[in-house]
């Protein structure tokens, strides 16, 4: 899909990014990425409790649009955390490809010199088959940019943004005003942030960015 520019210089947005709930993978500790994995059963478990305490706080309703990635786990996650609202898919913000390291046992990617290889260099550089985290980065923040021009454009004031731990990373990173490190912005699953998106000459920045465990503290917002 893809979105217009913004025209105009926006009213600062509030910007929500959940993280998806676990698939298998997650659970054993391997690189999903773009391997398209459904929820696990823990991971169904963890997205039902979030949508129970949603409920309990009278805010299953508050959520009418929310921006999905393509891969299941996210469609799935949002599905059942917001069942009424429209999910617009934004194939930018898909996970980041580990490509033949994903949903392989460790113990045999040890065994491997281009694992060892690509350790070394930080895992910043090109898995086989895979994504480098620049070109990554560059594509993530890119979507969640265009999402941003999107809805200016229909009039909306907050944003819904379902993603990937490394696309959350990759996005807050690289538009944050304040960065830090790129893994300190770790999401747990049904987790993530809550930030004002400001726009000025040079694209869309991130300001005032908190972290949240449990998604019904941040729903109020959206009431």
């Amino acid at each position: 899909m893809s979105f217009g520019q913004a025209e105009c210089k926006p009213e600062p947005l509030i910007l929500l990014v959940i993280r998806n709930a676990q698939t298998r993978s997650h659970l054993r500790g391997w690189y999903v990425g773009g391997a398209d994995e459904p929820l696990s059963l823990q991971g169904q478990s963890q997205v039902k409790f979030a949508a129970a305490e949603i409920s309990a706080a009278g805010l299953s309703d508050v959520v009418s649009r929310v921006y999905v990635s393509p891969l299941l786990r996210s469609r799935q996650t949002a599905s059942v955390l917001f069942p009424a609202a429209e999910q617009v898919v934004v194939e930018e913000l898909r996970e980041r490809s580990f490509g033949t390291f994903e949903a392989t046992e460790l113990s045999q990617l040890e065994q491997d010199p281009a694992y060892a290889q690509w350790l070394e260099s930080g895992r910043d550089s090109v898995p086989p088959q895979g994504e480098g985290r620049e070109e990554f980065q560059r594509r993530a923040m890119a979507g969640l940019s265009a999402v941003l021009d999107h809805a200016h454009a229909a009039g909306e004031s907050e944003v819904v943004v379902m993603a990937h731990g490394e696309a959350i990373k990759a996005c807050f990173y690289g538009m944050a005003d304040e960065p830090g490190s790129f893994q300190g912005w770790r999401a747990a699953p049904c987790g993530g942030y809550v930030a004002e998106a400001r726009l000025d000459q040079g694209g869309w920045t991130l300001c005032g960015c908190v972290a949240f465990a449990r998604l019904a503290d941040v729903l109020s917002d959206f009431a």
